[in-house]
């Protein structure tokens, strides 16, 4: 998968998590590009493990990646974003995986 590796200001490479997410809130888009850059690849990784294709974990990478944008003034723990990221990813990935079963 070929993420997109456009620069963002280098503090942010090490900022944990939630203060990305607290950036995001207030519209950086550096910040939202290293959550990106941070994540997209296990996101990633959720979805082939789940057995999808190529493309269809691509999509699932930017499907999961738009609920996060939708949900990012919600989101109860910015701190364990990793673990909602996996979470979110698992089931998005199955609700492709099964939309590709054939029906009976």
């Amino acid at each position: 998968m070929a993420l997109q590796t456009e620069s963002w200001p280098s503090e942010l490479a090490s900022a944990s998590d939630a203060y990305l997410v607290s950036l995001c809130l207030a519209r950086s888009e550096g910040a939202w590009r290293a959550l990106v850059a941070r994540h997209g690849r296990l996101v990633y990784a959720v979805a082939r493990q789940a057995g999808l294709r190529e493309d269809d974990a691509a999509d699932v990478v930017q499907t999961v990646f738009l609920a996060l944008l939708e949900h990012l003034p919600a989101l109860r723990r910015p701190g364990q974003l990793r673990a909602w990221l996996v979470t979110t990813g698992k089931r998005a990935a199955w609700r492709v995986a099964a939309r590709a079963l054939p029906s009976i």
